[in-house]
């Protein structure tokens, strides 16, 4: 895998995740944001088919006292 190729399957993988265009540009190196935004401009901010995970219920919580 060439250089390339890792730095913009790294910046892929940051937006999908919701890292900031700004933050991935300092990353990458871009002089200006608006390099960032043209060569990213393609990329979802989630990938198809993505479903963001179920919330957990929450679980009361219970003390257990213990016997002396």
């Amino acid at each position: 895998m060439r250089d390339a190729h890792l730095r913009h399957s790294t910046a892929t993988l940051l937006l999908w995740q919701g890292v900031e265009l700004v933050v991935i540009e300092e990353l990458l190196g871009h002089a200006h944001i608006g390099a960032t935004a043209t060569v990213y401009a393609h990329v979802r901010l989630r990938p198809p088919g993505h479903r963001p995970p179920r919330p957990r219920p929450q679980q009361p919580h219970r003390h257990r006292l213990q016997a002396r």
